[in-house]
């Protein structure tokens, strides 16, 4: 009987001390059970003497939702419990891990304060927006590929050696004391500079979709793999990186690249840039050469080991008439569709420009240019450094080969029979007069220092000069046009677009607009008010034969009535405010209103105006916006939400009915809603504000946020989160210290001027304030104030000292105050500072 009761004992005191470790996620515990960690049916626990001593988990892709539990793990120092669907994970506890793998999850957080071991990190594909590593001081290995980062410091990482951050939002990357580093991928951020060259030990460098314009890599003597597409460089020097072995820099704006150096490269990939030249017979190892879509006039790949290459792709490069090979017959059986049909392969490349156009090649015989009888091409020596070219009235039905002559300036092909005219290789083109043709195709895109067009009497039914901004005289009269776009062309002085196909024309953005004459089209909106329109030669404007043009928008009636009078028909009249259409610069913005079925039309960058004066409420939120440009003619707008956009800018007075305006989530700094006098909700937390005026006359009336009433974040005003903004015009002071307290950030004062208003303002600067931290009494040196209060980390106002402002020296005693952080603002007027103060 003893014996058995001592059993019972035994087993009693080993139930009660027995300590389990909840697991609530079944598939990690299936995943522990199938380790053989946990044992039986899964029960939600594991006991914890089983897991506190192993030092390895392996628990990924195990579709784990909650990871609850593994804190118990005391003893690891590796896991792994990637691609799962975690949301959340706590290491706080794994304070040995060395190794972490939590990949391919949705993580946005990841705290690893207390994991000081690490030496390899891999937290790539998650949702993470800030990630601390500055301690980690043993780090040798980071993989934070994409996941959303703004921001992400190293520089006390110096053992780091392999570091992977691709596909983030950084701006800025600081690698100068990382100096083991050997492979890099910073590619696709936002990155304007890298500098690497204290790292010399990189063998691979992926910086590729950024916004570098340069890059110095002469220090990087190992490197093998480099890769830059996509940037805004203007050179490329790999010249000092001998051991390079693979290069990819497509998509690039530079025009040549020297490899004569780069004897070991094997791949090389620099499709869809602006190169004009290529001489790869110095690289010996290249097996892949992707040089498509250039500009190449000049391409030599004779390197005596053509048979090593195994992937070649020359084609879209209209310039390129030969290409020299180590082998014609080889390269025509293997390479026969790797050119365009006009290239042809050789063995010695001359570099002459063809010119099929035998009347083109007569005219330069006659000019002195070419030589000889013609024989359809002209040597290109003879031509690339001509500036001025006139082959008018020449009967040319083509002028190919005109990309040979790069330097020219001049070009007047007026009078001829051309059909087409492709100067997209003409960069320093500035005049051009290509009238009396029977052009259908003109192409100036890249010509951007053209400061004269003359294109008339062609058949012309589109234009394209969105680069030629630099035109200060335009003339494209008797052609087809039904539209053009002249807002970015601020330095036109004379248009002339004389009959055409026109139904709109705006010339508000064209101040220094001189003549004019847009005379026998068939306009329907006009507008000149440009801010100058007495710059407008009277004796040179033409407005007239355009029958169904009934108001003309001008900067004053009075002015255009008395000296604009005769040059319209008797059916059209000048006005100031024409308002037919609204502009809808932003593509966003439009297809949302497009999506919303208020924009009809398509996607054209303007809506009826008759289709937005009556909408009453507008929901624009999470939708790219970056732009609200013509807003303003939403004139019946009482509801507006804005949230979640791009916006810097928001400009809401002409929105007389405005009742309701939720801004939340943008990155605008300047914000004036004193016109909006019918508001009563301003829900404009998260932004970057440094001015908000709410000065309507209406503050009275604003609805708050209740205690009880669980109202939505649009319901109701707040300016919470604008750590920027030092002070909010208000209509009542006090009644806004009154009512509006927590609704604010603590760092924020309300007043009727804000005249000069600003935490730590110039004019504070030597104010001093001692002791801080201070147990009761605080004197305040060196400036006079009439006034100094005190708000809790809360923005509730606390304590209140009248001072005496012939004195620069006052004393403020706050003694009775809770333990915590204080702001005190010294007011002189309407002047004042907040200074952060801690009461112990």
């Amino acid at each position: 009987m003893k014996t058995k009761l001592l059993l019972l004992l035994l087993l009693a005191n080993f139930s009660i001390y027995a300590q389990y470790t909840a697991i609530p996620d079944v598939n990690f515990e299936n995943k522990l059970i199938a380790l053989g960690i946990d044992s039986g049916a899964a029960d939600g626990k594991v006991l914890t003497s089983n897991i506190s001593t192993i030092t390895s988990l392996d628990v990924s892709n195990s579709n784990i939702s909650n990871l609850s539990g593994i804190e118990d793990f005391v003893s690891l120092t590796k896991l792994d419990c990637g691609t799962n669907k975690l949301l959340t994970l706590n290491v706080s506890n794994n304070k040995l891990l060395t190794d972490l793998n939590c990949r391919y999850n949705n993580l946005s957080v990841l705290d690893l304060s207390a994991n000081l071991k690490l030496t390899a990190l891999d937290c790539i594909y998650n949702q993470i927006t800030s990630l601390d590593v500055t301690k980690m001081l043993n780090l040798g290995s980071l993989l934070c590929t994409a996941n959303q980062l703004t921001s992400l410091d190293v520089t006390n990482n110096l053992a780091l050696y392999w570091f992977g951050c691709n596909g983030n939002k950084l701006i800025t990357l600081d690698v100068s004391k990382n100096k083991l580093l050997q492979y890099l991928d910073c590619g696709f951020n936002q990155l304007t500079a890298l500098d690497v060259s204290n790292n010399t030990a990189l063998f691979y460098l992926n910086c590729y979709y950024n916004k570098l314009t340069a890059l110095d890599i002469s220090m990087l003597t190992e490197l093998t793999d480099l890769a830059c597409s996509d940037s805004k460089l203007s050179k490329l020097d790999v010249s000092k990186n001998t051991k390079l072995k693979s290069l990819l820099c497509e998509k690039m704006t530079f025009t040549t690249l020297d490899i004569s150096n780069n004897t070991a490269l094997k791949e090389l990939y620099c499709g869809n840039g602006k190169l004009t030249t290529l001489n790869v017979s110095k690289n010996k190892a290249l097996t892949i050469l992707q040089c498509f879509n250039n500009q190449l006039s000049d391409l030599n790949i004779k390197n005596g080991t053509n048979t090593l290459l195994t992937t070649v792709n020359f084609i879209q490069n209209p310039d390129l008439i030969c290409i020299q090979v180590d082998d014609v017959t080889y390269s025509n059986k293997n390479w026969s569709s790797a050119k365009d049909i006009t290239a042809n392969y050789s063995t010695n490349c001359n570099t002459y420009t063809l010119i099929p156009d035998s009347n083109f090649e007569n005219k330069l015989i006659s000019l002195g240019i070419d030589t000889g009888v013609s024989d359809g091409k002209v040597l290109t020596s003879s031509i690339n450094k001509l500036t001025f070219l006139n082959v008018s009235g020449a009967k040319i039905s083509s002028l190919e080969g005109i990309d040979g002559f790069s330097a020219l300036t001049n070009l007047i092909c007026s009078g001829n029979q051309l059909t087409s005219l492709d100067l997209s290789n003409n960069y320093a083109l500035q005049i051009l007069d290509s009238s009396n043709n029977r052009l259908t195709e003109l192409y100036t895109s890249k010509s951007n220092n053209l400061v004269a067009l003359t294109c008339e009497n062609n058949l012309l039914s589109t234009l394209d000069i969105i680069n030629n901004t630099a035109l200060d005289l335009l003339d494209f009269s008797g052609n087809q046009l039904s539209s053009i776009d002249l807002s970015q062309h601020k330095a036109l002085s004379q248009l002339f677009c004389a009959s055409n196909q026109l139904t709109k024309l705006d010339l508000s953005k064209n101040i220094l607009l001189k003549d004019l004459n847009c005379s026998s089209n068939q306009l329907i909106s006009l507008n000149l008010k440009n801010g100058n329109n007495t710059n407008l030669h009277s004796f040179n404007i033409h407005l007239e034969n355009n029958p169904n043009l009934s108001c003309i928008q001008v900067d004053n009636k009075t002015y255009s009535d008395t000296n604009w009078l005769n040059f319209k028909d008797v059916t059209a009249t000048y006005n100031e405010d024409c308002d037919y259409y609204t502009l809808i610069p932003e593509p966003n913005f439009e297809q949302k209103l497009i999506d919303l079925g208020i924009d009809t039309d398509g996607l054209n960058g303007r809506i009826t105006t008759a289709n937005i004066s009556t909408i009453t409420s507008l929901d624009l939120s999470n939708s790219n916006i970056k732009d609200l440009s013509g807003i303003e003619n939403f004139t019946a707008l009482t509801f507006l939400d804005c949230s979640d956009n791009q916006l810097t800018t928001l400009d809401v007075s002409k929105n007389l009915a405005l009742e309701t305006l939720n801004a939340a989530s943008n990155q605008i700094t300047t914000l004036d809603l004193s016109k909006n006098s019918k508001l009563k909700i301003v829900y404009v937390t998260n932004n970057p504000l440094i001015s908000l005026n709410l000065q309507n006359g209406n503050n009275r009336n604003f609805v708050l946020p209740s205690a009880t009433d669980k109202k939505t974040a649009a319901l109701y005003t707040s300016f919470l989160g604008l750590t920027t903004l030092s002070c909010i015009k208000v209509d009542d002071v006090n009644y806004s210290n009154a009512n509006w307290s927590k609704i604010k950030e603590p760092t924020a004062i309300y007043s009727a001027t804000c005249s000069t208003l600003g935490i730590e303002d110039s004019v504070f600067d030597k104010a001093v304030l001692y002791p801080n931290p201070t147990k009761g009494e605080i004197n305040i040196n060196n400036i006079a104030l009439e006034k100094a209060t005190v708000y809790n980390s809360l923005g509730q106002l606390v304590k209140t000292f009248t001072l005496n402002s012939g004195d620069t020296n006052n004393t403020i005693n706050l003694s009775g105050l809770p333990k915590g952080v204080y702001y005190v603002y010294l007011i002189n007027k309407d002047a004042a500072s907040a200074k952060k103060v801690i009461v112990e």
